[in-house]
């Protein structure tokens, strides 16, 4: 997603006359394209990051772990 928008970034500062074809709808690439590029980088982004910190926590129907006491460390 960001090499995406990226390219798209380049092609509207080099002024290139291209039409984005993003979602079925041929449109010249215009700060409205830059833009929507870029808010769905940042979610994509944000939705990754969570799903990270999500997966690390403890899953909430699991059991949770019994305590040991001295007795059974040893």
């Amino acid at each position: 997603m960001l090499g995406f928008f990226f390219v798209v970034l380049r092609a509207y500062l080099l002024h290139m006359d291209i039409n984005c074809g993003c979602f079925a709808t041929p449109e010249p690439i215009g700060p409205k394209k830059i833009l929507e590029d870029a808010a769905l980088s940042v979610l994509a982004i944000l939705t990754a990051y969570f799903a990270f910190v999500e997966s690390r926590q403890p899953h909430p129907w699991s059991a949770p772990e019994p305590t040991r006491t001295k007795t059974q460390a040893q």
